[in-house]
Parts: C-alpha cells; sequence; structure tokens
C-alpha cells in the first residue's frame, strides 16, 4: 500500500472520529422520517378505508324505501361517527347530505340545513361545496327565505351552474318577479343544451311564464320542494 492510499484512510478514519455521531444521527432522521411516513401513509389510507364503509352503510340504509325507526337510528349513530372521526372527508360531506336528504323526507328542513351548513363548513373541495350549497339554496327556497336562497345561489356554482340558474328561476318566479325568472330558465336552458342535457322541465316552465293561463297545470307550486 502506497503512502499516499494510507494518508487516504488516516483522513477518512479521522474523520468518521470526527464527525460520526452526525453521520450517524442524519441516518436515523432518514429512517425515522421514512418510517413516520409510512406509517402517515398507511393511516391515511386505513382512515379512508373506514370512512368509505361507513359511507357505504349509509347508502344501504338510505337505499331503503322507508326506513324503520331501528334503521333511522342506526343512520344516526353511523353518521355521528362518521362526522365525529373523519369530518374532513368527503365521505362525511356525502354523509350529510343524505341525512338532510332524510330530514328533508320527515318534513324536518331545519335539521336538513343544520347537516348541508356543517358539510360546507367542513369541505375543501369546491365542487362538492357547489352542490351542498345547492341543496341549501333548495332548502331556504322550501322555507320561503328567498332572499337566503338568492345569496347561496350568488356563490360560486362550479359545475353546476345549469341547476344555479334554474333554482334562481324558480325563486324569482315564487317572488312573482316573472321577467327575472324566464331569463334564469332561459340561461339555464342554454347552459344544458350546451351539455347536451335534458331540458324538458326547464322547456315546460319557460312555455308556463309565455302563456299565464297554462302556468298552474305545467308548473305546480310544489316547485319550492327541495
Amino acid at each position: 500500500m502506497s503512502t499516499t492510499d494510507e494518508e487516504q484512510i488516516e483522513a477518512i478514519k479521522r474523520y468518521i472520529q470526527q464527525h460520526g455521531s452526525k453521520i450517524l444521527l442524519s441516518i436515523i432522521v432518514v429512517i425515522a422520517a421514512y418510517a413516520s411516513y409510512l406509517y402517515w401513509q398507511k393511516s391515511t389510507m386505513l382512515a379512508k378505508e373506514t370512512a368509505s364503509i361507513y359511507y357505504s352503510e349509509l347508502a344501504a340504509l338510505v337505499d331503503e324505501s322507508n326506513l324503520t325507526d331501528a334503521q333511522r337510528n342506526k343512520f344516526n349513530e353511523i353518521f355521528s361517527r362518521l362526522s365525529n372521526e373523519y369530518p374532513k372527508s368527503r365521505y362525511a360531506a356525502y354523509g350529510a347530505m343524505y341525512k338532510a336528504k332524510l330530514d328533508v323526507q320527515d318534513d324536518q328542513l331545519d335539521e336538513a340545513e343544520k347537516s348541508l351548513s356543517w358539510a360546507k363548513a367542513q369541505l375543501k373541495d369546491a365542487d362538492i361545496k357547489s352542490l351542498v350549497n345547492l341543496r341549501l339554496a333548495r332548502i331556504k327556497l322550501a322555507q320561503i327565505d328567498y332572499a337566503a336562497a338568492l345569496n347561496l345561489l350568488a356563490e360560486p356554482a362550479g359545475a353546476y351552474e345549469a341547476m344555479y340558474e334554474e333554482v334562481k328561476g324558480d325563486v324569482y318566479l315564487l317572488q312573482e318577479e316573472q321577467e327575472q325568472a324566464l331569463i334564469a330558465y332561459r340561461k339555464a336552458q342554454a347552459l344544458l343544451e350546451a351539455e347536451s342535457g335534458d331540458t324538458r322541465i326547464l322547456a315546460m316552465k319557460i312555455a308556463s311564464l309565455d302563456s299565464n293561463s297554462e302556468q298552474a297545470k305545467v308548473f305546480p307550486k310544489n316547485v319550492a320542494t327541495p
């Protein structure tokens, strides 16, 4: 072995002696960070799976035509776990929308509003928030709180612009602002036609405003039902 090689080996030894603890600490930190990442990844996946299971159980219950008291109590219990354990998940928001649907069926509009308002406050997903907001507007419409409904419908509509315009039309019509209602309905119709959507109901509403004498036949008063 040459003198140069021996000097290099000695230099490495001295470096390790001087900095060995730092190197070891760096290795430990990297290993710990990686282990933490794996734990976080596993925990996140488990949380999503559990939230998904809760949601599936809620969906299965809602699919029943008429819930018994026992089934409704079970729904409330599962939703309580979902909303408390995973409040920020989209599954919790979907669960809240299911709960609001049941509340509306039970004519408990105030409870439906609470469920949807809670979901809206938790959500970060803009499109889902827009859907929740739309349902809130329909609740306000059914509660004859037209100003609140229009305020909600003034928020970003996302992928639901046509639906927002249609509900705006419903609000205006019930306020006896027929010109504004017709403008909103026609805008909704144009948006749906651009998406190749079904415009038959909107066409009936527009026709009802073009011929007031036929309005009661084609546009019943239960439009406010959320």
